[in-house]
């Protein structure tokens, strides 16, 4: 047990110095309140897999305020995603919390593109991005596709921050559309988002 317990405190140490020091170099790397443009990652003949594009970024709001994502895709992913996580890049509650979003899950735009408001306040529309309450953290994209992805093919964010209540009129300006969501609609889905994760990892 005490050669168990050493190595524990050991791993926990490395683990710690680890997390600490990739967050610095992502803190340098990442934008704040906006997003890198999805590109392959530089492990993308390892783990990640080809075909596969990533970006990220932090977002860094105040109470009220909200970072838009306007999405344009050039090619259709088989899968996409954004996913709101803390500065140890853990991912935020998903079950209680709609701060995960795959294409599937959000409304598109009559102009094609999607848009997504990352905040800790409800601003009545579908593909909000809740923080859960932090001021502080990372926004992470994924798209996989069929094929290699030409450079001009890739998708691409803008970002904008406004007040949260007025994310709307924002992305209207844009040629978007802003889909309403009542409280007891939230209610429906993130019931549906609890139940998929129990199947997932049951009991």
């Amino acid at each position: 047990v005490a050669a168990q317990l050493e190595d524990l405190g050991r791993q926990l140490r490395n683990q710690m110095r680890f997390w600490n020091a990739l967050n610095l170099v992502l803190a340098d790397a990442q934008p704040t309140n906006a997003l890198n443009q999805p590109a392959p990652p530089f492990i993308a003949e390892g783990t990640a897999g080809v075909a596969q594009l990533f970006g990220g970024g932090l977002f860094d709001l105040g109470p009220g305020e909200a970072l838009v994502l306007e999405l344009t895709l050039r090619a259709e992913p088989l899968y996409g995603s954004i996913t709101l996580g803390n500065l140890w890049s853990e991912s935020l509650d998903q079950g209680r919390y709609t701060s995960s979003r795959t294409l599937d899950q959000c409304d598109r735009a009559p102009n094609g593109k999607i848009y997504f408001v990352i905040s800790d306040t409800d601003p009545g529309g579908r593909n909000w991005l809740d923080t859960t309450g932090l001021p502080t953290g990372n926004a992470n994209s994924r798209f996989i596709f069929d094929r290699d992805i030409a450079d001009d093919e890739r998708p691409t964010f803008e970002s904008f921050v406004c007040p949260a209540e007025e994310a709307e009129g924002l992305i209207i300006d844009r040629g978007g559309a802003f889909p309403a969501i009542d409280s007891g609609q939230r209610a429906v889905e993130r019931a549906a988002r609890k139940r998929h994760l129990q199947h997932r990892y049951p009991a």
